[in-house]
């Protein structure tokens, strides 16, 4: 089971990359947990945060994963991104991404990030 796939979506409906689920699993469960902990984040803090955090965790390149991820979250109505004419993204969950521990409790275990 440790190299069960999962198919990401895109916004517009569109497919996007495949990924090992448990990389899936802990980067969601990090965009979701910061979310938590601060209701809108801008991209260049939830970059830096994962960097710091989960680089050491995942295969390939933490920014790569964490964009894709953010890109699933988004089409699947979890987060909600707020782009700005200078370029700037900013992030926030929805009721829907709010609401993801009692979606997934398991992935309360996997996370990276201390209280």
């Amino acid at each position: 089971m440790d190299n069960e796939k999962i198919k990401l979506w895109q916004t517009k409906d569109r497919m996007g990359v495949t990924i090992c689920k448990k990389d899936y699993d802990v980067v969601s469960a990090f965009i979701l947990s910061l979310l938590q902990k601060k209701a809108i984040l801008e991209i260049q803090e939830l970059l830096d945060a994962a960097q710091a955090i989960l680089s050491s965790s995942l295969e390939k390149d933490c920014a790569w994963y964490l964009l894709h991820v953010k890109q699933d979250l988004e089409a699947k109505g979890f987060i909600k991104i707020t782009r700005q004419p200078n370029r700037m993204q900013f992030i926030r969950a929805t009721r829907k991404g709010a609401q993801w521990e009692t979606i997934s409790p398991h992935l309360c275990n996997t996370l990276f990030i201390k209280n």
